[in-house]
């Protein structure tokens, strides 16, 4: 007999519908909207006007816009979503009669088996199209694609959301691209490739040499933005807007789980949710009612720098919502080594729809500075793996793949179109672009700069790097020489003390492998510790990486730290960097206003925990040791050692003597926390429970049993008691399962039974559930349900 179902009416019961974000209409889904009507439907800030510059039939299903430098605009379809069967194509938008609506299509290439994103690339186009990244190109000049080359394979084929997207010109002359959550093992196809995981990881990777690397965390969404320096943003459903404050490759030395630079910025959550305001009648959520109103199918995350929209608009995030119906805006501000996205307007969004069927997916800013809009125009847009089969028998899932529209956003005055003009033959000119208001055009003409090679324009962007007025065209000059292989280290070094913040950020990242090379630049580098700038000081001291690790590298990294220690980037950057951080600690123990901070206190167990992952029980040791006279800084070097040994699959062989007699000073501390920390490193090193120990416990064990003591010191001390053997505690913990316990003492409790307890106090647990409390309930739940040798009751 199975003994749990008699409790099984207790136990919390779960659906799992996966990421669900279907809506429905409260009733018959609304009529369909013509493009004729569409605009009435539509709500834009007021500073704004919009149009419609394509519908069908010229335009079907969009999910990716893109100009090449000639100003041509290109869509990437989607005709077959949700399911893969029906190919995806890529569609020459003409305007022919110039008045600003693209009313000819022209196929330029098809075959694309749930394509996501193109992109402009050596005279053609990249196309992520899973299993491959492709290259296409219209070699004969008569509009249609005849070249087509798998450049990269093996991205995987699931969900048709999830696949790869994004496909972005770094600044650093690397395409990138989003995860998007399906995952793969790509390579470049050819014999004796070693497959690169991208599971969970963003990546880059430079076609002219063949190199692909990962760069952090994915969010796993649709999209991705960066902004004029080069940083990195990117969006998923529930998780409008993340920033990748630095490639994940720099914190590699550190323990990997749980660390991450990847972050959610904004500061407008409610409860791990985003606030957004549709308008109309809405739709009524079917499996989680308290998202209703709040992100849920963020998407198209476009950074606006287009420099034609009013200042304050100039720098923006713009992210759509495809379930609500939506675009919202995102101004962003410093936050330490990081950003900050702060709403554009309460309560009202930068443009939405009355329309239920306006999908807003893309968007893209072109060469006259405009905004556009992709609306894939659909009834449904969950895919059907998500929606219970009772309510997908009742939907037309493919209803709205004959529509499609594009909106372009533009100041109340109006903008211009324009024509864009890149002449090989005028070298000045396109260099000259790079000084061009609008992002597009710099991102063009360094793209194409590097794609040409021609050994005639380095004079000129060496020219630019030193006079241009401008700070992004210094910037693009510099990166442009490191793609064509003629970056001079005297470039750069110029630029390390160039006097926009954004420049010297970049020029430190130009220098992260030739710094140990090079005494100037090392200098520099060295004298970036007390730059102005949080963010520059984080790059410099990640630079640091490659420098040798000698005594002025050290004093610079505690001098960025002293400064930036409250900064969970900073403390990554630099924990990186050190390869002996006891001499940084030191630092901090010799100024009493930084090691009292509470960052001070997160470096520290990050450093030890880094040290004990890595079974490095020489700078465990010596860490402890420095921070012995700081009772704060030496509970987090314990807590810090004992997790790193306990997720190190390499035990300590061995207890150094010195840490013993630090432990045993730590147990006679007033601190329960300090306490508790150094028995919990003592076990991890293997030290025996000696007779003080033992002591300690009965002693703790003691307080918990006095009634009359503070409930929050019973609590502090029954975490102590955790140390002693379980059989030794186990009836005493079960006691303490009493409803007329305080929650926190049934809560400390139950935790201690369902991490050290066994098949009978399971058995135990079924026999007293009726007399077990709500705090008691779930967790004592979860242990019988999901601890896999409690399934046979």
């Amino acid at each position: 007999m199975n003994t749990l179902s008699h409790i099984r009416p207790w136990l919390p019961k779960c659906t799992q519908f996966g990421a669900f974000f279907l809506f429905v209409l409260l009733g018959r889904l609304a009529a369909a909207v013509s493009p004729a009507d569409a605009l009435a439907t539509l709500e834009i800030h007021p500073a704004f006007q919009l149009e419609i510059v394509a519908h069908e039939p010229t335009v079907f299903d969009p999910v990716d816009l893109e100009f090449d430098e000639h100003g041509d605009a290109y869509v990437l379809e989607m005709p077959g979503y949700p399911f893969p069967e029906q190919k995806g194509r890529i569609v020459r938008l003409t305007d022919s009669d110039g008045d600003g609506v693209y009313e000819t299509r022209a196929v330029f290439a098809k075959g694309f088996p749930v394509g996501t994103s193109l992109l402009p690339y050596n005279g053609g186009f990249l196309v992520a199209s899973p299993p491959d990244l492709v290259f296409i190109k219209d070699t004969d000049r008569d509009g249609i694609a005849d070249l087509r080359e798998t450049v990269l394979t093996g991205f995987s084929v699931d969900n048709t959301q999830h696949n790869y997207n994004g496909l972005t010109h770094g600044l650093d002359n690397w395409i990138h691209a989003a995860n998007g959550g399906n995952s793969g093992r790509v390579s470049w196809g050819n014999i004796g490739d070693e497959p690169v995981s991208i599971r969970g990881v963003d990546f880059r990777f430079d076609l002219r040499n063949k190199q692909f690397e990962v760069t952090g965390r994915s969010s796993g969404g649709f999209g991705m933005a960066v902004d004029q320096w080069g940083r990195n943003f990117q969006t998923h459903n529930l998780y409008h807007v993340s920033q990748l404050v630095f490639p994940g490759k720099f914190i590699d030395a550190l323990p990997p789980s749980g660390l991450s630079t990847l972050t959610v910025i904004s500061d407008h959550e409610e409860g791990g949710l985003g606030r957004i305001f549709p308008i109309g009648v809405q739709e009524s959520r079917v499996n989680h009612p308290e998202q209703a109103g709040y992100f849920s199918g963020s998407c198209g995350i476009t950074y606006y720098g287009g420099g034609a929209f009013p200042r304050e608009f100039n720098g923006n995030l713009f992210v759509c919502d495809v379930v609500l119906n939506l675009v919202h805006r995102d101004v962003l501000s410093p936050n330490g080594a990081a950003l900050k996205s702060s709403r554009g307007r309460e309560r009202v969004e930068f443009l939405a729809s009355t329309d239920r069927s306006f999908r807003p997916v893309n968007m893209s800013v072109g060469p006259d500075g405009a905004l556009y809009v992709l609306d894939m125009h659909r009834d449904v847009i969950e895919h059907p793996e998500w929606i219970p089969d009772e309510l997908e028998a009742d939907m037309d899932i493919n209803a709205g793949k004959d529509q499609g529209r594009i909106y372009r956003i533009t100041p109340k005055t109006g903008l211009a179109r324009t024509t864009p003009k890149f002449d090989r033959g005028d070298l000045d000119s396109v260099v000259s672009h790079l000084a061009h208001p609008n992002k597009w055009w710099r991102d063009t003409a360094q793209r194409l700069l590097v794609e040409w090679k021609d050994r005639d324009c380095i004079p000129l962007l060496e020219k630019t790097v030193a006079d241009s007025p401008s700070p992004q065209a210094r910037m693009h000059a510099m990166w442009t020489l490191r793609g064509m292989g003629a970056l001079d280290v005297g470039v750069f070094n110029t630029l390390l003390e160039d006097d926009d913040p954004g420049v010297r950020e970049n020029a430190l990242q130009n220098s992260i492998d030739t710094v140990g090379e090079n005494r100037k630049t090392l200098e520099l580098v060295l004298n970036m510790a007390n730059d102005a700038d949080e963010r520059v000081r984080l790059f410099a001291a990640i630079t640091l990486q490659t420098a040798p690790q000698d005594a002025a590298v050290y004093d610079a990294l505690a001098t960025i730290l002293e400064q930036d220690i409250d900064d969970p980037w900073t403390r990554m950057a630099v924990a990186a960097t050190a390869k002996n951080p006891t001499s940084i600690v030191e630092h901090i123990l010799a100024r009493d206003a930084v090691a009292n901070r509470e960052g001070a206190t997160a470096f520290v167990e990050l450093v030890a925990r880094t040290a004990a992952t890595n079974a490095d029980s020489t700078a465990w040791a010596d860490l402890l040791i420095a921070a012995q006279s700081h009772g704060p800084l030496l509970t987090a070097a314990f807590r810090g050692v004992a997790t790193g040994i306990e997720s190190s699959d390499s035990k300590p062989r061995g207890v150094d003597a010195n840490v013993v007699a630090l432990i045993d000073r730590a147990l006679g501390d007033q601190s329960p926390e300090l306490v508790r920390q150094a028995l919990r490193a003592g076990r991890a090193m293997g030290a025996e429970l000696d007779e003080t120990q033992a002591n300690l416990l009965i002693r703790a064990q003691g307080i918990v049993q006095d009634k009359s003591a503070n409930p929050d010191r019973r609590t502090e001390q029954l975490g102590i008691v955790a140390f002693a053997p379980y059989k030794s505690r186990a009836d005493f913990l079960f006691d303490l399962l009493d409803t007329r316990e305080p929650r926190s003492i049934q809560t400390a409790a139950i935790a201690q039974i369902t991490s050290d307890g066994s098949v009978a106090d399971a058995e135990r647990l079924i026999a007293m559930w009726p007399s077990l409390g709500p705090a008691v309930r779930k967790s004592a739940g979860n242990f019988l349900l999901y601890r896999r040798p409690n399934n046979a009751l």
